[in-house]
């Protein structure tokens, strides 16, 4: 299943992945109509980024799709749910907010008087803000292929090490 992973060492905190992430979330998915347009169904907040102390770029929080998702637990209206994925039915929801204080990693806000949170771009081949991140901080793949990706890409840094450059003498 593939997923989406965040590389913080590249992300220059450009807000392209909110931007896009807000037009693909209106009905003809442009960014100006998005000023104006009240959210459509799977509609996700797209200011939930992150800011520590100890890092300064700030990170996407996103759905981590718990085998027992404490979210769907505490949701009263059934508008959580679990098949492959956790996905949620935006008209279901009654705004109680139980899931919103039941998640763990903080991934489900209140937002327009319901709770929402990364839908992936499900119904696209790759999620919105993968597409516009400019710097690939954002990668669609398969866990096992960014594992692999990672470990490579780290053995590379620790093993590129810069040599200084020696003046010939005249």
């Amino acid at each position: 299943m593939r997923e989406i992973f965040f590389i913080k060492d590249r992300c220059v905190g450009c807000g392209a992945c909110k931007a896009a992430c807000v037009a693909e979330h209106t009905k003809n998915h442009h960014l100006y109509d998005s000023l104006s347009s009240v959210p459509m169904g799977r509609k996700r907040r797209t200011d939930r980024y992150k800011q520590t102390i100890t890092e300064e770029v700030p990170h996407p929080v996103r759905c981590l799709h718990c085998d027992e998702p404490p979210c769907m637990e505490g949701c009263i209206s059934g508008a959580i749910g679990r098949a492959d994925r956790v996905y949620s039915k935006w008209d279901a929801c009654v705004g109680c907010f139980m899931c919103v204080m039941n998640c763990p990693f903080g991934a489900v806000l209140p937002f327009f008087n319901k709770a929402v949170r990364c839908d992936q771009c499900l119904f696209t081949e790759k999620p919105a803000c993968v597409r516009a991140c400019p710097q690939n901080a954002i990668v669609y793949m398969e866990s096992n292929e960014f594992e692999e990706n990672e470990r490579k890409r780290r053995w590379r840094d620790k093993t590129q090490k810069e040599i200084p450059l020696l003046k010939a003498k005249a």
